[in-house]
């Protein structure tokens, strides 16, 4: 079964201030989706720096300074995808710099059920994890049915959040918005009683468990 996109009124929520908190925020979905776009909008307007694995990857064995570095950039050169363990400690390693230190938005990883176990595991360790997994869902089912194992794992844990993402540019910014306020209300030590929408996990339709938070605007 399909996860799918419908209306909700998600404007109701009353924003905290969600730079009083390291936040964690995947954007999922297929090419020309729009994650970078939201990871942009993210950065700008709630203070999360913007990661892209490519990129981090890139960084990371022009001049490799580590020896997972050293490693990432020898498989690279070999013509080899990394392995999922050293694709994490790569990122792990980005995470340590002083920008992440509010939190960020990540695109490009996890792919895969492996990489999102590793992913939870390297933040736990932290003493951190996901506050949201953002699926920008533009009904591609191509990738949809490649990806919905991970999507599953997210809807699992109650953080998978699903908008559509061929509205408006600017109603999509605005459940985004909402979600972001929703997550870092979840996460505040006062609200252990908060509504399922602002707990990330409502009713839904279609769902891998019947269960996802899905989003539009216009409620």
């Amino acid at each position: 079964a399909r996860l799918t996109s419908r209306c909700w009124g998600c404007c109701w929520l009353v924003h905290p201030n969600i730079q009083e908190a390291r936040m964690i925020v995947l954007l999922m979905g297929p090419p020309t989706c729009g994650k970078t776009t939201q990871a942009a909008h993210i950065a700008e307007n709630h203070g999360l720096t913007a990661l892209d694995f490519a990129q981090v990857v890139q960084a990371a064995t022009i001049t490799p300074n580590s020896g997972a570095a050293v490693e990432a950039k020898g498989v690279l050169a070999a013509g080899e995808q990394l392995p999922e363990a050293l694709a994490i400690e790569i990122l792990k390693e980005r995470l340590d710099a002083g920008d992440c230190a509010k939190g960020f938005t990540l695109e490009g990883v996890p792919v895969n059920i492996e990489q999102a176990a590793l992913l939870d595991g390297m933040l736990t360790r932290k003493g951190l994890s996901v506050d949201a997994a953002i699926y920008l869902d533009v009904q591609d089912q191509e990738w949809y049915d490649m990806f919905e194992p991970l999507l599953g794992w997210y809807l699992s844990s109650g953080k998978l959040a699903t908008v559509n993402a061929n509205m408006y540019l600017d109603e999509v910014k605005m459940c985004v918005d909402d979600i972001l306020a929703a997550a870092a209300a979840a996460s505040a030590p006062t609200t252990a009683s908060m509504p399922a929408a602002a707990g990330m996990k409502i009713p839904g339709e279609g769902g891998v468990d019947g269960t996802q938070m899905s989003v539009e605007a216009g409620a």
